[in-house]
């Protein structure tokens, strides 16, 4: 996945969660952060879709709920 995308990912992470940019990389999970609650979760999961242009089936919403799960499910 390039470099950009995921620079935007996280930067949408960050928005949606309230967190610094700073603390959020590709190590970081949700049970790293108290606001990345189920619905900050769907809203992650959405602006992925929006900056991917790839939809994301329910089946592996999910799993999605760290830097490295949603890097390796692009990058296939």
């Amino acid at each position: 996945m390039a470099n950009t995308e995921i620079k935007k990912i996280i930067l949408s992470i960050s928005k949606i969660i309230n967190e610094p940019v700073e603390r959020i990389n590709m190590n970081s999970k949700a049970l790293d952060f108290s606001k990345w609650d189920s619905l900050a979760h769907i809203k992650i999961i959405l602006e992925i879709e929006r900056i991917t242009k790839k939809k994301i089936p329910s089946s592996k919403v999910g799993e999605l709920n760290s830097m490295k799960a949603i890097s390796n499910y692009l990058d296939n």
